[in-house]
Formats: C-alpha cells, sequence, structure tokens
C-alpha cells in the first residue's frame, strides 16, 4: 500500500502553536505485526485510524488522556478494546500496547515511524472554541458552549484539477456547495453564529430555570475529518461528529466516504458493485451481523421476534469506505441496532465480493 501525508498546520481561532499539532501517517508494528496509523495531534489530544496491513481493516484511535509528554490512545472494534501507551519523538511513536481480555493484561511493544508517502498532501484546518456562561453558580457548573470542528485541505502545491476537486467536496461536506473558500472561514462563521444564538437563548431564560437543570441548557458539538486509508488512487475518509444539546446523552455517528482521486469522484455503491452485486450484497451483510451479534441462523433479527437488532433486514448502506483488502460499511447508533451498541462497523474483503464488483475493483 502507498502511505501518504505532508504536515502544514494552518489554525483558526485557536491559541495552539503549529508545532503541536500535525496530520501524519506512521507505518510499524504493533506486538511484531506489520501495522499502518492514520493519526491526528491538535494540542495534546490525538484521534485517528489504524489497521493491520494482512486485513487493513481501520479501528478507530481516540484520545486517552495524553499528555505533553505521553501518548495514551484507546482502540475499540466489535467486542475488543485496546489500549496503547507510549510517546511521541521526532523519530516516530513508540510504546506498550494491551488488548483488554482480562484483568491480567500483558502488554506487549509497538513502534511506529512517520511515512512520507505519496500525494495529495494536506493540511488541518481546525476551530475550536469553549465559553461558560455566569448563570451564577460555581464556576465549572454553569452552562457551557463547546465547539471543535476540523477538516483536512489541499497544499498550495496540489495540482489545479485534484485540488478543486478536493476542495469542492471539503466544502459540500460541511454543507457548502460549489465554493473553493477556504473552510476556515466556514467554521469562524459556524462558531459565531451558533454561540450568539445559545447566548441569547440563556439571556431570555430565568436564572432560576438555567440553575435547576444548568445541564440542559449545554451545548456541545464536535466534528473532524479522519483519514482512514489512503493509496494512489482512493482516499477513504471519516467524518465523526458528535452533539449534545441537553439529555440523556449526546448524539454521534461516523460517515464514511471514499474519493476516486483518479476520475476525481465521490463513489457510490453502484461504481463498485454491479446491480446483481449490490442485490446479493444483502445476505453477506446479513451473515457479517449475524456473528457480530451471536445471532443463529434462522433466528429473527428483531428484537420484537426475538431477535437483538431494530430491523429485520440489513440493507446495503452508502455510508461505506474501501481499503486495499476490502470494503467497510458503517451503521450508526439507532440505524440497526440500539445506542448502546455503539456504531456498527461491518468489513467485508474482497475475496468474498467476487463476481459482485464493477471493473477495476478488487484487484
Amino acid at each position: 500500500m502507498k502511505k501518504y501525508f505532508l504536515f502544514l498546520i494552518i489554525i483558526i481561532g485557536s491559541k495552539v502553536s503549529a508545532q503541536s499539532s500535525w496530520n501524519k501517517v506512521f507505518t510499524g508494528t504493533v506486538a511484531k505485526v506489520p501495522a499502518t496509523m492514520y493519526l491526528q495531534k491538535i494540542g495534546n489530544e490525538y484521534n485517528g485510524y489504524y489497521f493491520y496491513d494482512s486485513k487493513q481493516i481501520p479501528i478507530r484511535l481516540t484520545n486517552d488522556g495524553s499528555t505533553s509528554d505521553s501518548v495514551y490512545l484507546a482502540a475499540s472494534e466489535y467486542n475488543m478494546n485496546e489500549v496503547f501507551k507510549g510517546v511521541y519523538t521526532l523519530k516516530g511513536l513508540v510504546g506498550k500496547w494491551n488488548k483488554v481480555v482480562d484483568s491480567n493484561p500483558v502488554y506487549q511493544d509497538f513502534s511506529f515511524t512517520e511515512s512520507q508517502g505519496n500525494p495529495p498532501y494536506f493540511d488541518l484546518v481546525y476551530t475550536t472554541f469553549s465559553k461558560e456562561y455566569p448563570a451564577g453558580m460555581e464556576k465549572g457548573s454553569n452552562p457551557r458552549f463547546d465547539y471543535f470542528s476540523s477538516s483536512l485541505w489541499p497544499i498550495a502545491a496540489t495540482p489545479m484539477p485534484l485540488a478543486n476537486f478536493l476542495k469542492t467536496w471539503f466544502n459540500a461536506n460541511h454543507g457548502r456547495k460549489n465554493s473553493l473558500e477556504p473552510i476556515g472561514k466556514l467554521f469562524l462563521n459556524e462558531k459565531n453564529t451558533g454561540f450568539a444564538e445559545w447566548e441569547k437563548e440563556l439571556k431570555a431564560t430565568k436564572a432560576s430555570e438555567i440553575k435547576e437543570y444548568p445541564s440542559g441548557f449545554t451545548h456541545s458539538s464536535e466534528r473532524r475529518l479522519l483519514v482512514m486509508y489512503q493509496s494512489d488512487r482512493f482516499l477513504s475518509l471519516a467524518d465523526f461528529s458528535y452533539e449534545f444539546s441537553g439529555g440523556a446523552h449526546g448524539n454521534y455517528g461516523t460517515s464514511m466516504k471514499t474519493l476516486d482521486l483518479k476520475n476525481l469522484k465521490e463513489l457510490k455503491l453502484s461504481d463498485v458493485f454491479t446491480p446483481a452485486g449490490k442485490t446479493k450484497l444483502a445476505s453477506l451483510l446479513e451473515q457479517e451481523i449475524r456473528i457480530r451479534f451471536n445471532i443463529a441462523k434462522g433466528k429473527k433479527l428483531h428484537a420484537d421476534d426475538g431477535g437483538e437488532l431494530l430491523v429485520s433486514k440489513i440493507e446495503p448502506t452508502e455510508n461505506f469506505y474501501i481499503t486495499g483488502k476490502g470494503v467497510g460499511f458503517n451503521y450508526t447508533p439507532y440505524e440497526i441496532a440500539a445506542y448502546a451498541y455503539g456504531e456498527t462497523n461491518v468489513f467485508i474483503p474482497w475475496e468474498k465480493l467476487k463476481g459482485l464488483l464493477q471493473a477495476g475493483f478488487g484487484n
């Protein structure tokens, strides 16, 4: 697999210095097994994806208490949890890795070095903002407005046709169609508008109501665009979003997209699968889902019929991505299963999809 990445940070509305933030790809090993890691760092927080090269099934990496001196990452996939504890140096990432399977974890070494890779290269653009509303309570107990949004952006040296395609796509991904305008301006406008509306609502609310239920007036939003996989032809991206506006919990989900860098287009299922292949895809997805949720063959899927899911049939979704080893499909919370199950990411290797694909895929 060909690797990529240059890191040059454009910071909009943030005090974090360029030296403390980057967007990189690393290659190395986890417990002596070859792996690839796509990672972003903003301040002391790290987010990204990694996969074992033999299967290339992306696994989400989230920050788990990293500091200026140490890197702490949590990874989860299916019913498996992993922890990375180490340090980042100019040479790369090194430390100890553990797959959490019992109360007596065994830690093994991981080691990654930065890979220069192939174009296109990206800047990382982000805006972060946080403010507490002075409702007269102890500091930290008042309602808060928290905003974070980030995106990739092609560097200035990117060839114009590709650069314009990427700029237009990144803008459209955030609701601004047919625009080449720098995306940082959109983030600032979004933050300013959201904060003004939130503050206006609170000013029109009685102080007694706010003090009775301060968390009900808290608003938090997070959105970040992460690389899952990149080759000389495909760029697979995960657009994670989270929003909390009071209530029992926030809502989140990941929209996954694959861009065809050669043909300058976002792939749809019909680009990857033949019409007959799309029809047969449903049965393959159901097989994988039954394994995931431990639903025996012949048993109903829907919880109302004695199953585990919120649906009676697994339909292919346009929320999919491609790696060099296969195709993954992502179902967000409540889409096919209860919120407690989180997101369901189903990966099907190319060899199981033979005869279902359009020309040029699965090679």
